[in-house]
């Protein structure tokens, strides 16, 4: 693939989409079933998003967890390298496992975890579960995980499978701060019809993945174009100051890049 630049002199940076799959047994027959499409279909448009992305390549990562928490694969593969098999289920739902996978992994590279530790873009983290944990101290490992720099910054969705409870949409909405980022399941087709101009970037790419989903929901869409256009003057500055260095989180929350945070 050949290698791009961003921006003025700005080397072609990493997008972390992370899958993180709860496979217990209180996800059998129907709702593996959703959970297991959803990510086909994800990764079925991926190729050609990858192609399309001028700013940065994709990495994808998956966690299962049941009785405890599993990579898939042990490092991020390329778009190109990952290969989806479906998951079957078992045992319990440790989502405090989960969590505590998901914090060291968010941690820099020199720290044991996967992101950079300079510069980077904000991941994307879909949570896929039914919302019963049973893990009773679950909220005392994710108060952990919202203390990681990179997770305050990430890009955080749910997919509700088979919830029919506010208890269980509770656990989903605690994870990505905001019940409108708590999404249905929907097709590859559907993601497409968001397909910007023809083309990705790296700033509709993070918002496109999961905006097909909320198809209907005008206040996320609003919310969701205000933030873009806030991203995009950002970058224009940093454009016109590549040196600058981003210290105050506010900083890094606007831009979506972050320096040695962990």
């Amino acid at each position: 693939m050949k290698e791009r630049m961003f921006g003025e002199g700005i080397a072609r940076q990493e997008l972390n989409l992370l899958f993180v799959i709860d496979n217990s047994g209180s996800m059998n027959g129907k709702n593996i079933g959703a959970v297991n499409n959803a990510i086909r279909d994800i990764i079925s448009i991926m190729p050609e998003i990858q192609e399309d992305t001028a700013d940065a390549v994709i990495k994808i990562s998956a966690l299962k967890f049941s009785d405890k928490a599993e990579w898939i694969y042990k490092e991020p593969k390329e778009v190109g390298d990952f290969k989806w098999n479906d998951l079957s289920t078992e045992g319990g739902t440790n989502l405090s496992d989960a969590y505590d996978a998901l914090s060291v992994w968010l941690s820099k590279k020199s720290n044991g975890g996967q992101m950079p530790d300079i510069g980077g873009v904000a991941p994307i983290v879909i949570l896929m579960t039914d919302g019963l944990p049973t893990s009773y101290d679950w909220e005392k490992h994710l108060d952990t995980l919202k203390k990681k720099g990179w997770f305050k910054v990430a890009l955080k969705y749910a997919l509700a499978i088979g919830i029919d409870t506010d208890e269980a949409m509770d656990v989903l909405s605690k994870f990505t701060g905001n019940p409108e980022t708590v999404l249905k399941i929907y097709t590859a087709e559907a993601l497409r019809k968001y397909r910007p101009n023809g083309s990705w970037d790296l700033l509709h790419l993070s918002e496109v993945l999961m905006f097909f989903a909320m198809d209907g929901c005008a206040s996320a869409r609003q919310a969701l174009e205000e933030k873009y256009q806030e991203i995009l003057a950002a970058m224009f500055a940093l454009k016109r100051r590549p040196n600058r260095i981003f210290h105050e989180l506010s900083d890094l929350e606007q831009l979506g890049l972050i320096l040695a945070v962990d």
